[in-house]
């Protein structure tokens, strides 16, 4: 995943259908300085080099604040005993509440979204069309 400098990801959930069992993880390859990821209600500062499970079904958003591109690889794995029991010793204490910027991102994604609902709206139809044909 790639995000341009001072660009973000608007707040979305991913579809279930697609990941329903796996396992999200996230790592932050090249970014400019700590980014900031926004999950489920609360704020996570990423560095370069950290892995971070991601609840991926949940409420998401990301912010770069920097001015060069975040890189970020994102990999679903189906959970196995040895996943899990990695992912679990991590620290899961991280995360922060900051209302100004959870305002924000809400402000941003809502006039993301509604600036381009009309490329939404033609997508899912698209979509819709594509899979009754198939």
């Amino acid at each position: 995943a790639r995000t341009l400098p001072h660009g973000f990801i608007p707040l979305h959930s991913d579809t279930p259908r697609f990941f329903r069992g796996t396992l999200r993880l996230s790592i932050q390859v090249v970014a400019e300085g700590i980014q900031r990821l926004y999950c489920n209600g609360l704020w996570y500062d990423m560095a370069v080099g950290e892995v971070w499970a991601l609840d991926n079904l949940k409420p998401h958003a990301i912010r770069n604040s920097g001015a060069s591109p975040r890189i970020n690889v994102l990999v679903d794995y189906l959970p196995s005993n040895e996943l899990v029991e990695w992912v679990s010793r991590g620290d899961d204490g991280l995360g922060v509440n900051d209302e100004a910027a959870t305002s924000e991102i809400h402000a941003m994604s809502r006039e993301r979204y509604r600036k381009n609902r009309w490329k939404s709206l033609r997508y899912e139809l698209f979509k819709l069309v594509w899979r009754r044909r198939a």
